[in-house]
C-alpha cells in the first residue's frame, strides 16, 4: 500500500516533476535548433534552474499538487499546464535579462517537449494508480455520517469509480437527525442507527478510519456536526463537509473567497467564466467607441429634424435599473412629446402589453420624426454613452424603469443580476407586445446560457431584425 497522506507524495512530486523537466530542458536546449542567439552552457544552466524553481514557486502558489484523488484527470493535465506556462515564461525572462539566450524557434521547441513529456509522465503515472487502487492498493477508508439523498450521491459516485481508492467503512445515522433514508443506508448499504456523537466516537476508535464525511442537515444538526468535527480533530481524523450546505436551484454556483482571514462560500447565479466576462467588457468598449464614430454624422441630421419637428430637448433622459438595481440615466433621442411621462397616466387604459411594461402600439405621444426613428431603432443610438460608461452592454436584459425593472414577482429581479444591454432575446424576436413574464423568461434563459458565443449570436439577430423594420 503506498503512503496514505497524498499531500505529501504530491509535495516529492512537485520537486521530481520540476527536477526533470530542468534537466530534459538542459538536454533539450543545445540540439533543439541549429540557429543560437549565442546561448551557451551558463545560459542553457540558468534557464534550466530558472524554469525548476519557478515551477516549484509557482506550484505552491497555484496548490497545483493538491489531492486530486477524487478528481477527473483532464483537471490535473490543465493545472499542470498553466503551471508550466507561466514557469517557462519566467524562466525566459531570466534568461534573456542576465545571459545571451537562445533563439524563439528554440524555446519553442523546448516548450513543447517539455509540455509533452510533464502531461504524458502524468497521463501513465495516474493510469498506474488507478491500476494499483482497481487491485485493492492505496485506499483512504470513509465513514459517512448520514443517510439521504445526498450521502446516496456520494456512494453512487464512489462505487462507480473504482479509481478513486475509496473504501467505505460504514454508514452511519444519528437518530434524531429526521433525515430522509429508511432503514437502509445510501444505496441500500447497511447503517448504523446511534443515538449521539459520543456512540460515533466508539464506532471510530474501533475501526481504521482516514476521513469522516459528514452529510448531515445543517438545519437540524448543526451542533451535532460541530461536536463530530470537533471529536475528530482531536483525534486527528480528517473532516469532509459539503461547501453547499445549502441546496439551491440548479442555476446556482458557489465559490470559496477571504475577506481578510476570514474564509467565505459565495452562492450565485449566471456567468462564471471570468475571462469571458473580461472579454465580454472589452467588446463593449471597442463597440462603443466604433458606434458613436459611426453614427456621429447621423446622429447630428436626427437632432436637427428633432429640434425642427418639435419644441423640446433633444436627448430624452430617464432613470433606469442597471445591475443589481444600480440606478442610472439612459440617453435615447425624443421620439415623443416633451411631457410624453405626465401624460402616460391618461392612456394607461390602452396598454397592449399584459404585465408591468407599458406598449400601445399607436402612441398618440409620438412625434413624426419620432415614429420614424422608432421605425428603424435609431432613437436608441445614443445608448452607446451608457455602454463605454460602463452602465450598460452590448447584449444583456433591456433596462427598465424602477416600477417595472423588478417586475412582479420575487424571481423576475434575476434579470438585474447582469449588466442590461441594446439588445437581447426580446428584441430578436420581434415582438414588441410580448407578456412581460415572456420577456422577463427570455431575460432569465439569457443570463443562464450566456456566453461570448452567444453575445455575437444576438448582435447578428438584431441586425437582421432591424433590416426587417421588425423589433421593439
Amino acid at each position: 500500500m503506498l503512503y496514505h497522506d497524498v499531500k505529501i507524495v504530491g509535495t516529492y512530486l512537485m520537486f521530481v516533476d520540476a527536477v526533470a523537466i530542468g534537466l530534459l530542458s538542459a538536454l533539450l536546449l543545445p540540439h533543439a535548433s541549429v540557429a543560437q542567439a549565442g546561448g551557451g552552457p551558463s545560459a542553457m544552466l540558468l534557464f534550466a534552474f530558472a524554469l525548476s524553481a519557478g515551477f516549484t514557486l509557482l506550484s505552491q502558489r497555484l496548490h497545483a499538487y493538491h489531492a486530486r484523488r477524487t478528481e477527473g484527470q483532464l483537471r490535473e493535465l490543465v493545472a499542470l499546464a498553466e503551471v508550466l506556462i507561466f514557469a517557462f515564461g519566467f524562466a525566459v525572462l531570466v534568461t534573456e535579462v542576465f545571459s545571451a539566450g537562445f533563439t524563439g524557434a528554440t524555446y519553442a521547441s523546448v516548450f513543447a517537449l517539455d509540455m509533452a513529456a510533464l502531461l504524458v509522465m502524468r497521463a501513465l503515472l495516474r493510469q498506474g494508480l488507478k491500476w494499483l487502487r482497481r487491485r485493492g492498493s492505496d485506499y483512504r477508508i470513509w465513514l459517512v455520517v448520514g443517510n439521504n439523498a445526498r450521502s446516496a450521491h456520494l456512494v453512487d459516485l464512489i462505487a462507480a469509480n473504482t479509481q478513486f481508492g475509496v473504501r467505505l467503512a460504514t454508514c452511519v445515522d444519528l437518530r434524531s437527525a429526521g433525515t430522509d433514508g429508511g432503514d437502509d443506508g445510501p444505496c441500500g448499504t447497511p447503517v448504523v442507527k446511534i443515538e449521539n456523537v459520543a456512540a460515533l466516537r466508539a464506532i471510530i476508535r474501533e475501526q481504521v478510519i482516514d476521513e469522516v464525511v459528514i452529510m448531515l442537515p445543517l438545519r437540524t444538526c448543526y451542533d451535532e456536526i460541530q461536536e463530530i468535527a470537533a471529536m475528530c480533530h482531536e483525534a486527528g481524523v480528517s473532516v469532509k463537509i459539503p461547501h453547499d450546505a445549502f441546496p439551491l436551484q440548479a442555476q446556482s454556483q458557489s465559490d470559496v473567497s477571504l475577506v481578510g482571514d476570514m474564509s467565505l462560500v459565495t452562492y450565485f447565479t449566471g456567468p462564471s467564466n471570468q475571462l469571458q466576462l473580461a472579454l465580454k467588457r472589452v467588446v463593449d468598449l471597442v463597440g462603443a467607441v466604433v458606434g458613436l464614430i459611426l453614427v456621429a454624422p447621423l446622429s447630428i441630421v436626427i437632432a436637427i429634424a428633432i429640434k425642427l419637428d418639435t419644441p423640446g430637448s433633444v436627448l430624452f433622459r430617464s432613470k433606469r435599473l442597471g445591475l443589481h438595481g444600480r440606478e442610472f440615466t439612459i440617453y435615447k433621442f425624443r421620439s415623443m412629446v416633451e411631457n410624453a411621462a405626465q401624460l402616460q397616466s391618461s392612456y394607461d387604459a390602452y396598454n397592449e402589453t399584459a404585465g408591468l411594461a407599458f406598449k400601445m402600439r399607436n402612441d398618440p405621444r409620438i412625434t413624426r420624426v419620432g415614429a420614424f426613428l422608432r421605425q428603424y431603432h435609431l432613437d436608441e443610438l445614443p445608448q452607446f454613452w451608457n455602454v463605454l460608461l460602463g452602465d450598460m452592454s452590448l447584449v444583456g436584459p433591456r433596462p427598465l424603469p424602477p416600477h417595472e425593472a423588478t417586475g412582479n414577482e420575487w424571481w423576475q429581479r434575476r434579470r438585474l443580476s447582469m449588466p442590461p444591454g441594446l439588445t437581447c432575446f426580446w428584441q430578436v424576436r420581434g415582438d414588441h407586445l410580448l407578456p412581460f413574464e415572456e420577456w422577463v423568461a427570455l431575460d432569465l434563459r439569457y443570463i443562464d446560457q450566456w456566453s461570448l458565443l452567444l453575445d455575437f449570436k444576438l448582435i447578428l439577430s438584431t441586425v437582421r431584425t432591424l433590416a426587417r423594420r421588425q423589433g421593439w
